[in-house]
């Protein structure tokens, strides 16, 4: 007989899982084989006043603090912004996730996976 939230194991990881996956969240691993279900949930609205958008994994976050990781970006965009010759260009957002994704693995030697995600949203920085 399965009781509620129960599962196959004794602690009942099979419906545990069912119920994240029910749920949206998708369980993954942390370097040491546990697995992680309570995912980071900010909202917010987006204004104007919104630079841009930075979504990473923890493989970024386990090396670098927030601040570290927005101020990385902002000064390759203003870097971008300062320079006459890309007047009217687009900003190198491939460009600039690449290099963080480099910095986090090369650098802060993050041992975990880096995914970076950057949707800039402002004209001028």
């Amino acid at each position: 007989k399965r009781r509620r939230g129960g599962g196959a194991g004794e602690d009942g990881e099979e419906g545990q899982q069912e119920r994240n996956e029910a749920d949206g969240v998708v369980p993954s691993a942390d370097s040491e084989g546990v697995l992680i279900v309570a995912p980071d949930i900010c909202v917010a609205r987006v204004t104007d006043s919104f630079l841009f958008l930075l979504l990473a994994c923890d493989g970024l976050w386990d090396v670098m603090k927030n601040e570290e990781a927005v101020l990385f970006v902002l000064r390759r965009l203003q870097d971008f912004q300062q320079d006459v010759s890309n007047a009217g260009k687009e900003p190198p957002v491939k460009a600039i996730v690449k290099e963080l994704v480099e910095y986090a693995l090369d650098v802060k030697r993050s041992k975990d996976n880096v995914s970076v995600v950057l949707a800039v949203f402002a004209e001028d920085i």
